[in-house]
Formats: structure tokens, C-alpha cells, sequence
């Protein structure tokens, strides 16, 4: 479990970073068209950043109910990276849309394995 718990932690921590990098270096060019919508859509990139985080914390402290907050965060995740991948594919930017594809599939196994090793 501990290996998930770290997936959760590193993904949410570079979720963050990715932000911080773009918005410090010009590359999110909606926050001058489209302001309100990356607002929102930064938020909930946000909270699921911070809630994998303190899931994958949490669930290392082995607190029991660690188990909920690191599965929501995985489930805001999984529901992230397939709509950023639906938007890096509209741009035909095909490595992101595979990392993607990568991180779904890392997130579906985090789940299928914490369940797992929980029963």
C-alpha cells in the first residue's frame, strides 16, 4: 500500500507544480481568454492535488480513515486526467494526452490495489 500512497503524494505534488510552472511562465494562455473557466478548473485541479496528498499521507500513517480520503482523491484524478487529456487531444498534443492515458491507468490500478490489500 505504501507504493500507492507515494503515487498519490508525487502525483499530487506535481499537479501543483505543473501549475505553478505555467502560470508563472505564460503557458496558461485561457487565464487572459478565458479567466473565470481556468479559475474553476485550477480549483479542482487543486483540491484533487491536495486531497491525494493528504490521502496518500494518510493512508502511510495507516488512520483507517485514510482509506476514504485517499480514494476520493484517486476518483478527482481519474476524472482530471480524462479531461485533460480530452483537452490536450482537441490540440493534438498527443505526448500529454498519453501521460495521460498512463496516469488513468496507474490511478485504476492504485484503486484496484488498495482495495485489495484493505479487504
Amino acid at each position: 500500500m505504501n507504493v500507492w500512497a507515494i503515487f498519490a503524494i508525487a502525483v499530487g505534488v506535481l499537479m501543483i507544480g505543473q501549475w505553478v510552472y505555467y502560470l508563472l511562465n505564460g503557458k496558461a494562455t485561457e487565464l487572459r481568454t478565458e479567466p473565470v473557466e481556468l479559475g474553476f478548473h485550477l480549483l479542482s485541479e487543486l483540491v484533487t492535488a491536495f486531497t491525494l496528498i493528504i490521502g496518500g499521507i494518510v493512508l502511510l500513517m495507516g488512520l483507517r480513515w485514510g482509506l476514504a480520503i485517499y480514494l476520493l482523491g484517486i476518483g478527482a484524478l481519474l476524472y482530471s486526467v480524462t479531461n485533460s487529456a480530452g483537452y490536450f487531444a482537441q490540440r493534438k498534443q498527443w505526448p500529454m494526452v498519453g501521460l495521460f492515458a498512463v496516469l488513468f491507468i496507474l490511478g485504476v490500478m492504485a484503486v484496484l490495489r488498495v482495495f485489495a490489500l484493505a479487504a
